[in-house]
Protein backbone atom coordinates (compact mmCIF):
# COMPACT_ATOMS: atom_id res chain seq x y z
CA UNK A 1 0.00 0.00 0.00
CA UNK A 2 1.11 3.13 -0.67
CA UNK A 3 2.46 6.30 1.79
CA UNK A 4 -0.53 8.52 2.31
CA UNK A 5 1.83 11.42 1.15
CA UNK A 6 1.95 10.05 -2.29
CA UNK A 7 -1.48 8.76 -2.73
CA UNK A 8 -2.73 12.93 -1.95
CA UNK A 9 -0.25 13.62 -4.52
CA UNK A 10 -1.32 11.01 -7.15
CA UNK A 11 -4.34 12.46 -6.71
CA UNK A 12 -3.46 16.20 -6.87
CA UNK A 13 -1.49 14.84 -10.18
CA UNK A 14 -4.37 13.09 -11.63
CA UNK A 15 -6.94 16.10 -11.15
CA UNK A 16 -4.35 18.46 -12.62
CA UNK A 17 -3.34 16.32 -15.50
CA UNK A 18 -7.40 16.19 -16.27
CA UNK A 19 -8.08 19.44 -15.96
CA UNK A 20 -5.07 20.73 -17.83
CA UNK A 21 -6.37 19.04 -20.81
CA UNK A 22 -9.13 21.10 -21.57
CA UNK A 23 -6.51 24.47 -20.54
CA UNK A 24 -5.73 25.01 -24.67
CA UNK A 25 -9.42 24.82 -25.59
CA UNK A 26 -10.48 26.55 -22.98
CA UNK A 27 -7.88 29.49 -23.73
CA UNK A 28 -8.79 29.57 -27.83
CA UNK A 29 -12.81 29.99 -26.77
CA UNK A 30 -11.92 32.90 -24.65
CA UNK A 31 -9.98 34.40 -27.13
CA UNK A 32 -11.97 34.16 -30.09
CA UNK A 33 -14.66 35.45 -27.97
CA UNK A 34 -13.00 38.64 -26.89
CA UNK A 35 -11.97 38.72 -30.63
CA UNK A 36 -15.76 38.64 -31.41
CA UNK A 37 -16.52 41.28 -28.33
CA UNK A 38 -13.83 43.57 -29.80
CA UNK A 39 -15.13 43.22 -33.29
CA UNK A 40 -18.54 44.31 -32.32
CA UNK A 41 -17.54 46.92 -30.46
CA UNK A 42 -15.29 48.39 -33.42
CA UNK A 43 -18.21 48.63 -35.75
CA UNK A 44 -20.32 50.03 -33.09
CA UNK A 45 -18.42 53.02 -32.51
CA UNK A 46 -15.97 53.36 -35.65
CA UNK A 47 -13.38 56.17 -35.23
CA UNK A 48 -14.02 56.36 -31.55
CA UNK A 49 -13.43 53.22 -30.54
CA UNK A 50 -10.09 52.56 -28.65
CA UNK A 51 -8.16 49.54 -27.74
CA UNK A 52 -6.93 50.60 -24.44
CA UNK A 53 -10.41 51.92 -23.32
CA UNK A 54 -11.96 48.69 -24.59
CA UNK A 55 -9.46 46.64 -22.45
CA UNK A 56 -9.95 48.93 -19.46
CA UNK A 57 -13.95 48.20 -19.66
CA UNK A 58 -13.12 44.49 -19.99
CA UNK A 59 -10.82 44.09 -17.27
CA UNK A 60 -13.29 46.45 -14.96
CA UNK A 61 -15.94 43.63 -15.22
CA UNK A 62 -13.42 40.89 -13.33
CA UNK A 63 -15.21 37.25 -13.35
CA UNK A 64 -18.13 38.15 -14.79
CA UNK A 65 -19.42 35.39 -17.77
CA UNK A 66 -18.55 36.57 -21.01
CA UNK A 67 -22.44 36.68 -21.78
CA UNK A 68 -22.55 39.30 -19.29
CA UNK A 69 -19.67 40.88 -20.46
CA UNK A 70 -21.01 41.77 -23.76
CA UNK A 71 -24.24 43.39 -22.78
CA UNK A 72 -22.40 45.24 -20.10
CA UNK A 73 -20.45 46.19 -23.28
CA UNK A 74 -22.89 46.77 -25.33
CA UNK A 75 -24.63 49.02 -22.75
CA UNK A 76 -21.71 51.22 -22.83
CA UNK A 77 -21.05 51.43 -26.69
CA UNK A 78 -24.92 53.15 -26.70
CA UNK A 79 -23.56 55.51 -24.10
CA UNK A 80 -20.74 56.55 -25.58
CA UNK A 81 -22.51 56.75 -28.89
CA UNK A 82 -24.88 59.46 -27.36
CA UNK A 83 -22.11 61.23 -25.56
CA UNK A 84 -21.04 63.12 -28.57
CA UNK A 85 -24.88 64.19 -29.55
CA UNK A 86 -25.37 65.49 -26.01
CA UNK A 87 -22.71 67.90 -26.19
Amino acid sequence: MLPLRWHVSLLAWSATAKDSINLPTSYLVGCLELERLRAASQTRLGDAFRLRRFHDRVLSFGHMPPTLVARAIAADDETEQRRPEEA
